[in-house]
């Protein structure tokens, strides 16, 4: 049997779960290059949110985008969420802003990590229960998929 040589691609440094940190992103290039991966990488492609949007990176240490979670406003009435929570008209219509709704989570796929998805995830969700207290606005106390 005839061998051959190959050639392989040195393989990205490891990303290190400790040295992974997720950042809001603002900026509108960022945002443009987020939804290039989302349409590139993510099974339902890029996403139209409505109404009041967070866009998240998770970055590893060498700053490379490792994650993407986009959140946006939560739909105004889920026939099983809201008996969930206990809610009738009145109360939904009163705290429906202290939810969110994961539009999107994608680990882009040259960064392969065991565990990844569940530090990013609550790497996120920790940032965004500290995002109203900082600023004095309402946070969120439930988000949503």
């Amino acid at each position: 049997m005839k061998q051959t040589n190959r050639v392989s691609k040195p393989s990205p440094k490891p990303v290190l779960l400790d040295e992974v940190r997720v950042v809001l992103v603002n900026d509108r290039s960022d945002r443009q290059r987020f939804q290039r991966l989302l349409r590139q990488h993510h099974y339902l492609g890029g996403i139209r949110a409505v109404g009041e949007q967070l866009y998240y990176v998770a970055v590893e240490a060498q700053g490379a985008w490792v994650g993407l979670l986009l959140f946006s406003a939560a739909a105004k009435h889920l026939k099983h969420r809201d008996p969930w929570i206990g809610w009738t008209r009145a109360p939904r219509d009163r705290r429906l802003s202290l939810v969110v709704n994961n539009s999107r989570f994608l680990l882009l796929p040259d960064r392969p990590v065991p565990t990844l998805g569940s530090r990013v995830r609550r790497l996120t969700l920790d940032r965004l229960s500290t995002l109203g207290r900082k600023s004095g606005d309402v946070f969120p106390i439930q988000a949503t998929s």
